[in-house]
């Protein structure tokens, strides 16, 4: 397992502004870099091997960006979309060191939406979700080496 759980709630999870599912609130931490983030599960597969693939896939998303991008650490988020409906996200912090600074990095934060954490991956499978969130700390490091100079 990927992940431990901390916490479930019944919630209701808006997906537009005509359309809900009952849901659970899963606060889950992550093993390695113990995040703690929530990721919301449709009622319909709590409890089955479909609702712990979502969770460990979460789990696994949020790592794998730290192991494997400038973010150096992250939180779970909520923010408001543009439709004005709740979105969770996970909140990474990236840094860039300039060469030869004196001193610390340089730090931006920059919000992954759940959704492209919680898709599943099949074995050697198309993650465009990941990508996505991989492309979104690239660009907040760019900014980041730009405004350095470099």
């Amino acid at each position: 397992m990927a992940y431990s759980l901390l916490a479930s709630e019944s919630t209701v999870h808006v997906l537009s502004p005509t359309e809900v599912v009952d849901a659970v609130r899963a606060t889950v931490v992550t093993p390695t870099h113990t995040v703690v983030s929530a990721s919301i599960v449709p009622e319909t597969i709590w409890g089955t091997a479909a609702g712990a693939d979502q969770l460990n896939q979460y789990a696994f998303g949020i790592e794998y960006l730290l192991d494997h991008s400038s973010a150096i650490a992250a939180t779970g988020t909520q923010s408001i979309d543009t439709n004005g409906l709740l979105q969770h996200n996970v909140t990474f912090t990236v840094a860039y060191t300039p060469p030869g600074s004196a001193v610390g990095p340089l730090t931006v934060q920059v919000d992954v939406p759940n959704v492209l954490l919680e898709e599943i991956i099949a074995p050697n499978g198309p993650h465009p979700g990941l990508d996505a969130a991989l492309q979104i700390i690239a660009t907040a490091e760019a900014g980041l080496r730009t405004m350095a100079g470099g």
